[in-house]
C-alpha cells in the first residue's frame, strides 16, 4: 500500500517515494501483522574472545555453557539453551571501535545479524529496528573486510529468537531452539537498503 510523502516544505519528494518504494516489501510484512520473510543470511556465530553481557558480567562467548543467563533486548534474562560450533569462513567483518556502540575493535563474521535503529526511515520500514548482515555493511562508518581471525564460529542459541548485547553496545542477533535458519521476527534489511538506514539512524558511531 504505497503513499505519497511529503517533504517538509509541503511538496511531494521523489527521493522519498523512491526509497518508499525501497522499503515496501518491509512496511507490507509488517502492516497485516506476519514476520518478514528472510533470505539466507549464511554462517552465524561470534568469534572466541567476544564478550556478552550475561547475569554476572560480560563474558567471553567461549566460556559460556548452557543454563548461562544472557541480557537480551526484549525480554531481560533468558537462559542460554546451547552453543553450537559453526564452520566459519575465511573472511570476517572488522568493526573500528566505537562504532554501531562497539567498545573495541570487533570482528564479526559476515552472515551475523546486528539490530539497527531505523531513524526517520521507519517512515519506510513500518519498524524502529532492522536486522542487517555484517556483509552488508562493509564501506560504511569504516568498517571493511579482514581475514578471519578463526575458522569456527560460537553461536548462542536460545528459547527463542533474541538480540543479545555484545562488545558493550553491539546488538546482535541469537537464533531460537526453534528457528535455527535466521530471524521469523524482525525485517531483514537488503544491501541497497543499508545506506539509507545508516542515513536516517538517529547515532550512526559512539
Amino acid at each position: 500500500m504505497g503513499r505519497a510523502f511529503r517533504s517538509r516544505t509541503g511538496g511531494t519528494d521523489r527521493s522519498d517515494s523512491r526509497r518508499h518504494a525501497m522499503f515496501a516489501h518491509h512496511s507490507n510484512a509488517f502492516a497485516i501483522g506476519i514476520p518478514a520473510l528472510c533470505a539466507s543470511v549464511g554462517p552465524m556465530g561470534l568469534f572466541a574472545g567476544t564478550k556478552l553481557e550475561t547475569e554476572t558480567g560480560w563474558r567471553d562467548v567461549a566460556e559460556l555453557t548452557p543454563g548461562d543467563r544472557l541480557y537480551t533486548m526484549d525480554g531481560g534474562l533468558r537462559p542460554l539453551r546451547a552453543l553450537r560450533a559453526e564452520a566459519g569462513t575465511d573472511d570476517a567483518v572488522r568493526l573500528p571501535a566505537g562504532v554501531l556502540g562497539a567498545d573495541a575493535e570487533t570482528s564479526l563474521p559476515p552472515g551475523q545479524l546486528l539490530l539497527l535503529e531505523t531513524g526517520w526511515a521507519i517512515d519506510w520500514l513500518g519498524t524502529p529496528v532492522a536486522l542487517v548482515r555484517a556483509a552488508d555493511l562493509v564501506g560504511h562508518l569504516g568498517i571493511r573486510r579482514r581475514a578471519a581471525p578463526a575458522t569456527t564460529l560460537l553461536a548462542p542459541v536460545l528459547g527463542e529468537e533474541e538480540v543479545l548485547f555484545a562488545a558493550t553496545g553491539l546488538r546482535v542477533f541469537a537464533a531460537g531452539a526453534a528457528t535455527l535458519i535466521g530471524p521469523e521476527h524482525f525485517a531483514l534489511l537488503t544491501r541497497e537498503e543499508v545506506g539509507p538506514v545508516l542515513e536516517a539512524a538517529p547515532c550512526r558511531a559512539a
